[in-house]
């Protein structure tokens, strides 16, 4: 049995949960935590996505922003009177928050170009910060691997970056996911892909 007690984990903490096959994530509340059960808040979001027993979640939380916990979980109950969901936790993982920018849930339209290749693959960028971007896509890159990935911003031209793919996940429905590194891009697509991350982080500031 899972003791997530003993991790500290405290009430009112931001937890973060979506679908295992989806792509958005949906942002609640820990209410209260018992042994292998987290009791967070049913915000509207939940409805919409038609969340039923017995569903599968991954969900993720951050601790004194050091450490990530990772955990799959299952919708054990749902408590509409009270606006609650109790998550029976199947496994968790703690790993180290190294990253030293935030990332932040967007949807734009991505391609890539693998190195040394010709072929455009298309890809869609699910979160973004000023060091990386997570991608999914139906190509299954190597980790380590180059690729010349261009951006389309909503209202800014494409924005072409060298990245380095530095982690990777199946999903069963979508392909892969993939996490890229900024190695480098030109002065100019610096300056609109600073313009872009400005406003994203002055738009995050105005909803915290």
């Amino acid at each position: 049995m899972f003791d997530l007690e003993n991790e500290n984990i405290l009430k009112n903490s931001k937890i973060l949960t979506r679908h295992i096959d989806d792509n958005d994530w949906v942002s609640s509340k820990v209410l209260n935590c018992y042994k292998s059960y987290i009791e967070i808040d049913l915000v509207e979001k939940y409805l919409e996505k038609l969340l039923l027993l017995e569903d599968n979640l991954s969900c993720k939380m951050v601790k004194n922003s050091n450490s990530i916990f990772l955990i799959d979980a299952r919708v054990h109950n749902i408590k509409l009177e009270s606006r609650s969901i109790a998550l029976e936790i199947n496994q968790y993982k703690i790993i180290k928050n190294t990253r030293k920018h935030h990332r932040y849930d967007v949807r734009l339209y991505s391609s890539f170009i693998r190195n040394n290749g010709k072929r455009e693959i298309y890809s869609l960028i699910t979160n973004i910060s000023r060091s990386g971007f997570n991608l999914t896509t139906n190509e299954d890159l190597e980790i380590g691997e180059i690729i010349d990935l261009n951006v389309y911003f909503r209202s800014f031209d494409t924005v072409s970056v060298k990245c380095e793919v530095k982690w990777k996940s199946k999903n069963s429905r979508s392909g892969y996911s993939l996490g890229v590194k900024i190695i480098s891009m030109n002065e100019y697509d610096r300056l609109r892909f600073d313009e872009f991350m400005e406003q994203i982080e002055m738009d995050h500031s105005i909803l915290l």
